[in-house]
């Protein structure tokens, strides 16, 4: 006979979470000290510093920090889509799907130079893998939204489609996924 003994302790200073040990401390502490800060990621136990900035932000911080504020504001409204488009990828580069798709996004899809980059959405890519680009798409708009038209003969091989509209004025999107009934 085997009992598993699961227990978890919190340390508290001054009301603060400080630590937080799982099961032991087999699997290790987590939680906050100082400016340390360490937490499982991807099955993983990570520790990292929070740093805070003094000096003066460079051009390349400043281009950076505005890269990253067009990408997170792009990415944002289609998350769960993300998570269909790239899991697999960040699976097998032991990523989250949210930072292969940011990080794809990123090198490829900002143009123009500090401080008046933009989105390039002709490069950008909601979903990475061996499955490949719909051709021929076209979009209409009726009275009631939106009509899509595809090449048919690669929907046969795909088995889904998956179609996302983004709505640029108001930094929303949604999609649609068919699971194979087209």
């Amino acid at each position: 006979m085997s009992i598993l003994l699961v227990y978890q302790f919190i340390i508290y200073v001054n009301n603060i979470t400080i630590e937080i040990l799982d099961n032991g401390s087999n699997e290790g502490p987590t939680g906050r000290s100082g400016n340390r800060v360490t937490y499982m990621r991807l099955g993983k136990l990570v520790t990292r510093l929070i740093g805070l900035r003094i000096d003066k932000p460079t051009v390349p911080v400043l281009r950076s920090r505005q890269v990253t504020a067009l990408i997170t504001a792009f990415l944002k409204p289609v998350k769960e889509f993300l998570t269909i488009g790239f899991e697999l990828e960040g699976k097998l580069t032991l990523q989250t799907y949210y930072t292969v798709a940011s990080s794809y996004n990123r090198l490829n899809a900002i143009s123009g130079s500090y401080p008046d980059q933009q989105i390039d959405f002709t490069k950008v890519l909601f979903s990475q893998g061996k499955m490949p680009l719909t051709r021929n798409i076209l979009v209409n708009r009726v009275e009631k939204g939106l009509t899509f038209k595809w090449d048919a003969s690669f929907t046969l091989k795909a088995g889904r489609v998956f179609l996302t509209v983004f709505m640029l004025g108001r930094l929303s999107g949604n999609y649609m996924n068919s699971s194979g009934h087209i």
